[in-house]
């Protein structure tokens, strides 16, 4: 028999706060305030109640479970957008209501559309795309409120239908998901429809949802349902690790990432960095050909805090992160990539992987299909597996360790020039500034105009020049380290002010020495240098001695627990020992916030 869905009424969700009659009691004012939260713990405490708001994950329902674990039902219009559902409490099925009662996660997941297939004589119902969404009682309404988060596809649904049609996963579901890292709900159907035509058991209009499914009819149905989540929600566990390191003591914190993005002080013992000029003066070792705006970028972000790299499609950003990652990977150092798209973590890895073939020290932890899933405990069973060798000199005697001094001095030699270039840069604009400003006030002098203001100036205090100036500025803005303490002087800066910046100026132009190119045949060197050495550097990381098998291999038994080894019980040495063979893990984003949540949320700053 068809399975009938439930009439809902969309609307508009205007509500801060989607958990309505269940928010708590506002708290007594006379009671003292609590201590504010530390902002390690504040952070953390939001993160892990966006992560347990997610009940997204590999969604399979069987057609007898209709009205318990999920529930068909009917809307007309957006209501997928910041839409909140709602549907009378008494017209729920009385399963459905008790289900319900039962949980303390007011979390579920809109599934649409829905596909039915058929193997081995069962029945299943799967979604396509999935959203997460809040609800609650109120007013004898079940109120379901949408999340603004961009849809995601549901991996087991993903698995079906591409062995239905033929189609490898990956491919279709680029066909999906397309280039837009946030694509809405229309867009993606659209994608669907054209690239699983002949599968299709109806046109897909979401915003005219059908009132039934037919379970009898295999294919992709205009049919839209609640899912509630159980415990393959890919949120559960990665909320259970961050409220662990809500908990973490300060010495702990500091050792890892986070620490780091928080600004704490390192730890002792921390990280080693075998970059020869150290911390304060990293340098690009590109494995790609870059521009020098791309080198800048990468520049900025291996000697700064975190750093945002903007640019539209086309513009390199893929080939600045992997000579990023490869210049990481070189200097000692550990790096976690992440996206919330499979399409870039493809591409970034696949780069990596072609740059040594060989040399595995790249771990994807998860694909698109959810088949695999590689942890640390993986990697310490493959390193107590296979014993790794150093590797030994090239064959013109020329070692590992020289060759790499060797690139480091010409990438040092790469970025004073560079860095002496920016000043010039600098000195030339403001110089410009300060000379035609003080050229129109002699001018003024000259014809006894009587008291000269910035404000009486033809043009006012920046002039053309200054206009100008302020335009490259906005379009090629340096970071601010690379700024030289020099500053342009304000609208109300005197003569005899202005002389004395462009004298200033003048001598540090004189300084600085006539200007000087690095060789574009050097440049090409660098590059090549780079490429052919990766790969003998992640050789000699992944060494472990003729004997480092047998060791990881006794650590594997000692973390043992009835048989089985937990990633629980891993220390940092363990953690360590992994990152210092396989440097590079690539992995997808857990979630995005939610937006709206209230929950502890800190303010921070955009």
């Amino acid at each position: 028999m068809p399975l009938s869905s439930m009439p809902a009424q969309a609307s508009r969700d205007m509500s801060d706060d989607v958990a309505g009659a269940d928010a708590a009691e506002a708290p007594d004012p006379a009671s003292p305030a609590p201590a504010p939260a530390p902002p390690w713990q504040a952070l953390l405490s939001y993160y892990e109640s966006t992560l347990r708001l997610d009940p997204r994950g590999s969604i399979e329902q069987f057609a007898d479970r209709h009205g318990t674990q999920f529930q068909l039902f009917r809307a007309a219009g957006n209501w997928w957008h910041e839409a909140a559902l709602e549907i009378a409490e008494d017209a729920l099925p009385a399963t459905l209501r008790e289900a319900l009662a039962r949980r303390n996660d007011r979390v579920l997941a809109l599934g649409y559309p829905l596909s039915v297939f058929e193997e081995d004589s069962v029945t299943t119902l799967l979604p396509a795309l999935l959203i997460p969404a809040r609800w609650a009682f109120a007013d004898g309404q079940w109120r379901v409120s949408v999340a603004d988060d961009a849809p995601s596809l549901n991996p087991r649904w993903l698995k079906l239908m591409a062995r239905r049609s033929r189609q490898r996963q990956e491919v279709l579901a680029q066909r999906i998901l397309g280039d837009d890292p946030a694509p809405a709900l229309t867009t993606l159907v659209d994608n669907l429809s054209r690239a699983l035509a002949t599968h299709l058991a109806q046109p897909l209009r979401p915003g005219e949802l059908a009132g039934h499914c037919s379970t009898a009819q295999e294919g992709i149905h205009n049919a839209a349902a609640l899912f509630l989540p159980d415990e393959s929600s890919f949120t559960r566990a990665a909320a259970d690790d961050v409220a662990r390191m809500a908990g973490w003591e300060e010495e702990a914190r500091r050792a890892c990432a986070l620490g780091a993005m928080l600004d704490e002080a390192p730890a002792a013992g921390g990280r080693q960095d075998t970059d020869p000029a150290g911390p304060a003066a990293r340098v690009v070792l590109n494995v790609d050909a870059l521009s020098t705006s791309q080198r800048d970028a990468a520049t900025t972000a291996l000697n700064n805090p975190p750093t945002v790299i903007q640019g539209p499609p086309g513009t390199g950003k893929s080939q600045v992160i992997v000579s990023l990652i490869a210049t990481l990977a070189m200097t000692g150092h550990s790096v976690l990539f992440a996206s919330r798209n499979h399409q870039p973590l493809d591409e970034v890895g696949e780069r990596l992987v072609r740059l040594a073939p060989d040399r595995p020290f790249v771990v994807r932890t998860r694909d698109q299909g959810g088949e695999q899933d590689t942890g640390f405990v993986d990697i310490l069973q493959r390193l107590a597996d296979a014993p790794q060798q150093m590797p030994a000199l090239d064959d013109d005697g020329f070692g590992v360790e020289e060759r790499f001094a060797d690139l480091h001095r010409l990438a040092q030699e790469r970025e004073t020039i560079r860095r002496a270039e920016r000043e010039r840069e600098a000195i030339d604009l403001r110089l410009s500034e300060h000379v035609e400003r003080a050229r129109r006030i002699r001018d003024h002098l000259s014809a006894d105009a009587g008291p000269v203001t910035p404000q009486r100036m033809p043009g006012g205090p920046a002039g053309l020049i200054g206009r100008i100036r302020a335009l490259l500025r906005r379009l090629f803005g340096r970071r601010e380290s690379d700024a030289p303490e020099e500053v342009t002087l304000g609208p109300q800066a005197g003569l005899a002010e202005l002389d004395a910046a462009i004298a200033r100026d003048r001598a540090r132009l004189a300084q600085l020495g006539p200007a000087r190119t690095f060789p574009e045949p050097d440049d090409q060197r660098l590059c090549e240098a780079a490429r052919a050495l990766l790969p003998a550097m992640m050789r000699k990381r992944l060494d472990i001695g003729p004997d480092g098998h047998t060791l990881f291999a006794e650590r594997l038994a000692a973390l043992a627990f009835g048989g089985k080894v937990e990633s629980a019980r891993l220390s940092r040495e363990d953690a360590q020992s992994v990152l210092a063979r396989y440097p590079v893990w690539i992995t997808p984003a857990l979630s995005d916030i939610v937006t709206g949540h209230t929950a502890a949320a800190p303010r921070l700053g955009t």
